[in-house]
């Protein structure tokens, strides 16, 4: 199934199934117990909190990701305030065969996320770096045209 016509229009729902991919990136769903889950608040998903259309807009799309697509489930928390938004503490699941269609729609094979792969680059070329190498391998560092080794091998 291809991706929606509007994932590329919605940074803050990419950044959600990323996040997904990369919970099974550390361990897989087969060696899980429980189905890969997402607790919707500020610190997972800070767009959906800024009250207003684009919050709506964002809920929506959740939920087209749960109605429409059948990539995840939606389990809302019993709600103690009515005037809180319906998605307050929400908790997202993978469900059946979510993952092969969302690594398609981000064109994420099975492996090491770009993030991992990075800091393996940046841990087999060590011996280039006097000290510690903390600060260049927490964040992967991407320029066009240029692979992690040059770009590593540059820093040296």
């Amino acid at each position: 199934m291809d991706a929606p016509a509007w994932l590329n229009d919605s940074a803050d729902i990419v950044h959600l199934l990323k996040a997904f991919i990369d919970r099974l990136d550390k361990q897989s769903a087969a060696a899980r117990r429980h189905p890969v889950g997402i607790r919707l608040s500020k610190s997972t998903l800070p767009g959906l909190f800024k009250q207003g259309e684009e919050a709506d807009r964002l809920w929506d799309l959740i939920k087209s990701l749960d109605e429409d697509h059948r990539i995840i489930h939606i389990k809302l928390k019993p709600q103690q305030d009515p005037f809180l938004p319906l998605y307050m503490q929400a908790r997202l699941t993978l469900q059946e065969g979510g993952e092969e269609r969302i690594r398609s729609w981000l064109q994420r094979p099975v492996g090491p996320s770009p993030l991992q792969q990075w800091r393996k680059s940046v841990a087999d070329r060590r011996d280039l770096f006097p000290g510690t190498m903390e600060k260049l391998s927490a964040h992967r560092i991407t320029l066009p045209g240029e692979d992690d080794i040059s770009i590593i091998t540059a820093f040296a």
